[in-house]
């Protein structure tokens, strides 16, 4: 099982200052919601490192405002968090009014809407580190590869 991820960690992969990353915490929704205990560092998974990376190019690179990203906060969680596929041309199609968040394929769909693709983000996050599974995932044993003998007898040896 890999290292659990820290405060640190979303600050490395998504490139915001710690104070940064405070306020987003606090303003953005599900984030927002969870109540820390004193003393205790929070706990994050990788969907947390896509969906704070996003909220970062929402933020910087679109120049969308706290309160239209808090807006579809959610929304935007949930969307990630459905199991899919490897997909190259993977993006979000993003609306703020009405406040909508869809997974599409950036090749195949037209967009009318902020379209964040998230090929750069899991490439980022891939080559970051080895962390704990996605939240609901089953862990996947780092074994190395063994020798397996078979327990029978042989009759008359």
């Amino acid at each position: 099982m890999g290292r659990k991820i820290t405060h640190f960690d979303l600050c490395d992969v998504t490139g915001y200052d710690r104070v940064r990353m405070q306020t987003i915490i606090k303003n953005v929704p599900p984030y927002c919601h969870q109540k820390g205990v004193a003393r205790v560092a929070k706990e994050y998974f990788r969907l947390d490192l896509i969906v704070l990376s996003v909220v970062r190019a929402l933020d910087e690179e679109f120049g969308l405002r706290l309160q239209a990203i808090a807006s579809i906060g959610l929304q935007l969680r949930e969307e990630l968090a459905v199991p899919r596929g490897i997909n190259e041309n993977a993006g979000l199609l993003i609306t703020i009014s009405p406040p909508s968040v869809r997974y599409v394929d950036l090749k195949s769909e037209p967009a009318v809407g902020i379209v964040v693709s998230l090929k750069q983000i899991f490439g980022r996050i891939d080559r970051y580190g080895s962390f704990a599974p996605l939240e609901g995932e089953t862990a996947h044993l780092n074994l190395p590869p063994s020798v397996v003998r078979s327990q029978q007898r042989k009759a008359g040896g």
